[in-house]
């Protein structure tokens, strides 16, 4: 990940809740999208294998249980359609 080592990951934190924006095969997506979010949230650029494809996964957190459900109803008004809930185990 070439964006910022700051907030490209191979691991998240397990059992910390993580909302996912959005997940890319082309890592170029992924960096506008965290660009565009990391001066407001703690945005992580998750890069994982998925049916032997390299995916970028665009997350916020770690965040609490309780500041995700407002977190999750804010980006979803601000058009984030398709961001939900994450909790790596």
């Amino acid at each position: 990940c070439d964006w910022s080592s700051d907030v490209c990951s191979s691991d998240l934190e397990r059992g910390s809740y993580y909302l996912q924006l959005g997940a890319f095969t082309e890592q170029r997506s992924a960096n506008t999208l965290a660009s565009k979010l990391s001066d407001i949230y703690p945005v992580t650029i998750y890069e994982t294998d998925f049916h032997s494809k390299r995916v970028y996964k665009v997350m916020i957190g770690p965040v609490t249980g309780d500041e995700s459900g407002s977190l999750l109803y804010n980006l979803k008004a601000k058009g984030y359609k398709g961001v939900f809930l994450s909790r790596p185990e």
